[in-house]
């Protein structure tokens, strides 16, 4: 039956791709004292040698299984809500689910200890007369990008398959503007998930 190799082919496709898509992503630089706590040497997302892919690659060859990895944190910290001149880490007050290890709820990032092609989604509010421009950092390069305009409460987000390797950190970074978060403990407006797909 053709129907389940139809239905493969759109991910046969997406594995067939260049690993790393963010070579445009541009370097922030220094992130300095808007993170929660300062990072260590990151590795060059643009991987011009090869030598990061050949470490992923030779780990997966060598069978280095791994577990589920999944995570989803909410609610945006009342002191990082706002991106100032610099922009800021976004902080997260409250972790919904945090599975397989990788979810660092101190320092609000992901840390990859599992290589391998995995999904992250973001979900950004902001308040009624403000702004917000959040990207989703892979080490320190932007991969992406969501708006959401002035207008009242207007909202963004966004989607990315990222292939990584050990090490490998992914958090969002406030760009611009201010994020709304209701003060009620349950809610949380602002939010990043993700998880690995093989």
């Amino acid at each position: 039956m053709l129907v389940a190799p139809l239905r493969l082919l759109p991910l046969l496709v997406l594995l067939s791709l260049p690993p790393r898509l963010v070579g445009a992503g541009r370097p922030l630089g220094r992130l300095g004292p808007g993170l929660a706590a300062p990072l260590p040497d990151l590795t060059d997302v643009d991987d011009p040698d090869g030598s990061r892919q050949a470490a992923i690659a030779a780990a997966a060859a060598a069978g280095q299984a791994c577990r589920t990895v999944a995570f989803t944190a909410a609610k945006a910290n009342y002191r990082r809500r706002k991106a100032g001149d610099r922009g800021t880490q976004v902080v997260f007050d409250r972790v919904v689910t945090s599975v397989g290890g990788g979810w660092d709820s101190a320092r609000s990032l992901f840390r990859c200890s599992c290589p391998g092609l995995y999904f992250f989604t973001f979900h950004a509010l902001s308040p009624s007369q403000g702004r917000a421009r959040v990207d989703l950092m892979l080490n320190s390069s932007r991969v992406l990008s969501s708006e959401a305009n002035y207008g009242g409460f207007d909202s963004g987000s966004n989607s990315a398959l990222l292939r990584l390797g050990r090490g490998d950190i992914v958090f969002l970074w406030l760009a611009e503007g201010f994020l709304y978060e209701n003060d009620a403990r349950f809610r949380g407006y602002n939010s990043l998930s993700g998880y690995k797909i093989n």
